[in-house]
């Protein structure tokens, strides 16, 4: 066993380990990994599933703070066909001020929360000014794409360059990573979500530096 300053009990020397966490910033699968790395897929996944921990603990010591900060607060609900009565509750989250967001999935509704995701289409309900509470739910189809995902009701109008504006884009953005994703199990869905996220949150930034700082001030579990 390899010692490895980065991450404990590890199989992998540092450099292998820092060319395993580019191959994962640079989004690829584990199958491609592994051959690239020389690794079996089972040695890669593992290292994988243990990174998007880190990511999904990362996360949450920030979405904690959600509570106190009057931020733009949002629930997705499962729908079926257009006009059907809202279904449960599924993710919820909020949308800080500078645009950040951050996701969580009800845990008793796994399943339901990824067909939600993977259909494309649900209700979505919140506070679109926190400081008037003012309130919105609407309709959305992510088949119509970007510029048509809301469907208004109760006069609901996303303002442009507001926060709210993140909503649709990371609706899409997540749906096209579940895609890819076809046959992952509802049980690791929240994983994948918070890595997401991260990807979503930092896209203006080296996904492998902020990951590699993460490891760096403790290392990988």
């Amino acid at each position: 066993m390899s010692k490895n300053k980065y991450a404990r009990k590890s199989r992998m020397s540092e450099d292998e380990f820092k060319k395993l966490v580019n191959l994962f910033a640079l989004d690829m699968d584990a199958a491609s990994i592994a051959e690239a790395l020389g690794f079996s897929r089972n040695t890669v996944n593992a290292y994988l599933h243990r990174i998007r921990r880190r990511i999904a603990e990362h996360s949450m010591q920030f979405s904690l703070e959600l509570q106190t900060l009057g931020e733009r607060f949002f629930v997705l609900r499962q729908a079926g066909r257009r006009h059907e009565p809202a279904g449960p509750v599924v993710i919820y989250g909020a949308i800080q001020r500078n645009r950040t967001i951050y996701v969580d999935v009800h845990a008793e509704r796994l399943r339901e929360a990824l067909d939600t995701i993977f259909s494309g289409r649900m209700y979505v309900e919140g506070t679109l000014d926190p400081m008037t509470g003012e309130r919105f739910s609407t309709y959305v189809d992510l088949d119509f794409g970007e510029e048509g995902v809301f469907e208004p009701k109760q006069g609901f109008v996303v303002q442009r360059h507001s926060p709210a504006e993140e909503l649709p884009r990371f609706l899409l953005f997540t749906r096209s990573r579940i895609h890819r994703l076809r046959g992952i199990r509802a049980e690791v869905f929240p994983l994948h979500l918070k890595e997401t996220e991260f990807r979503f949150n930092f896209s203006g930034v080296s996904i492998y530096s902020m990951l590699m700082r993460l490891f760096t001030e403790r290392r990988l579990e």
